[in-house]
């Protein structure tokens, strides 16, 4: 009959709606944005209502070779407003801000998802509510209209040398593309708001970057970029580790109801040893 006809086509629906947002989210992680742009918008011409598949189109028309920041942001800000309690919808929405330059926006993105982390929303308060805070409200909004003021300005030189410490700024990179441009943001703020003034040592800890990537890195970083220093670095087992003991540990470990990969761990054996014997850091 008519009835269960509909329930079985919504039913359907249902099913090859997840089927396409897992497929959508499969071939971002393979590096596929064109394709996972199509996947996921047929997708949401099935479900219109699941802001996880919003999310992951915002995320395949960033990643796109000619990114559409525009659609990346509206979809990522639909998401937030269907289900305003998931971080990474914050995080995701501030990195595409960070991307076109709207600082004002990202650090109220930040703030939205700080108050989140710490349930500082209240009672009552849902998406849309969240939304109008980001966009129109915060107080990082009304700091980003006013004038901004270079660091230098705020106090004598004399403070700032005093202010120093004897250390350095350490960045490790990249696991892909995006981080890779996300360092070069990170760079250019670095020397703009704290480092052409203070003046840090600041090495970038790789495994993967060109040349022409150093180089792009070293501009970025403008007049800090005689304080950039590259090392290259392998995360891996330890040198003195027999083969034997290699091969009897696991890939995945599961551990405190978290995964963690063979990569995690290598990085983390490498911050807590390797790390203090580079020669970035001798003397």
């Amino acid at each position: 009959d008519s009835t269960a006809s509909s329930s079985f086509s919504s039913s359907a629906d249902s099913v090859l709606f997840e089927a396409y947002n897992n497929l959508g989210g499969n071939l971002l992680m393979e590096g596929l944005p064109e394709e996972a742009v199509e996947t996921l918008e047929r997708g949401l011409r099935l479900e219109a209502g699941e802001a996880q598949l919003y999310f992951n189109l915002g995320l395949a028309y960033r990643k796109l070779p000619s990114p559409r920041f525009a659609e990346a942001v509206a979809h990522m800000r639909t998401a937030l407003r269907m289900s305003p309690a998931n971080r990474d919808y914050y995080w995701e929405l501030a990195r595409t801000y960070n991307y076109l330059n709207r600082t004002a926006d990202m650090v109220a993105t930040l703030d939205g998802m700080n108050r989140n982390t710490l349930g500082l929303w209240g009672p009552g308060v849902g998406g849309p509510q969240v939304d109008d805070y980001i966009h129109r409200t915060s107080p990082f909004q009304q700091a980003g209209r006013e004038a901004p003021r270079r660091p230098q300005e705020a106090r004598g030189d004399a403070d700032a040398d005093r202010g120093r410490q004897k250390a350095v700024i350490v960045y490790l990179c990249c696991a892909d593309e995006e981080e890779l441009r996300d360092l070069h943001f990170s760079l250019a703020a670095l020397h703009r708001h704290f480092n052409a003034r203070y003046q840090y040592p600041t090495v970038v800890l790789h495994d993967r970057l060109t040349p022409e990537d150093e180089a792009s890195l070293s501009r970025a970083f403008a007049g800090s970029a005689p304080l950039l220093r590259f090392e290259r670095i392998q995360l891996d087992f330890p040198p003195d580790m027999p083969n034997a003991t290699r091969a009897s540990i696991p890939a995945k470990l599961y551990l405190a109801g978290h995964q963690w990969s063979l990569g995690y761990r290598h990085m983390s054996h490498f911050f807590c040893d390797g790390f203090y014997h580079l020669p970035a850091f001798r003397g």
